[in-house]
């Protein structure tokens, strides 16, 4: 069995390796000259961490989770930055990539469970709050996306 520590480690690099996938997942894209799709992905994952930090900054001012004894759970919101984006990088993938990427990211919440970094309550509303964010955002993006896949 793994150590508190151990785990702690994973749980830290759960982010960062995600977000080398998508840096590679996009250098790919770059490789294939399409410059535009990548550029496309781009501006929609940079806009959807600009989403995240800037709800972090409002509720580090207002402290809007805590009137609800709730913590923002930006750990949360970055790591569905990523695998949102990703999603859309490899939307044209087999379905299995797409399930082991969810469960990747449900796996992720578990851990931070079980470490307490937070509650199920802070994510899920971490999540809840994110996700008309990134809907529109990727509705914006979809006629874009489509032009240039």
């Amino acid at each position: 069995m793994l150590t508190y520590e151990q785990w702690d480690t994973i749980a830290d690099a759960y982010i960062p390796s995600l977000a080398l996938i998508y840096f590679m997942l996009i250098a790919y894209t770059i490789y294939q000259r399409q410059y535009g799709l990548a550029l496309t992905y781009f501006v929609m994952t940079l806009l959807c961490s600009v989403v995240v930090y800037s709800l972090m900054f409002i509720d580090n001012a207002m402290h809007i989770w805590p009137r609800f004894n709730l913590d923002y759970s930006t750990h949360t919101a970055l790591a569905l930055v990523f695998v949102q984006s990703i999603w859309q990088v490899i939307s044209n993938v087999k379905i299995f990539t797409k399930i082991f990427l969810i469960l990747s990211f449900i796996s992720y919440l578990l851990l931070m469970k079980w470490m307490a970094y937070h509650s199920v309550r802070d994510m899920l509303t971490t999540i809840l709050v994110l996700i008309p964010f990134f809907v529109t955002l990727t509705l914006l993006f979809k006629h874009k996306l489509r032009v240039n896949n």
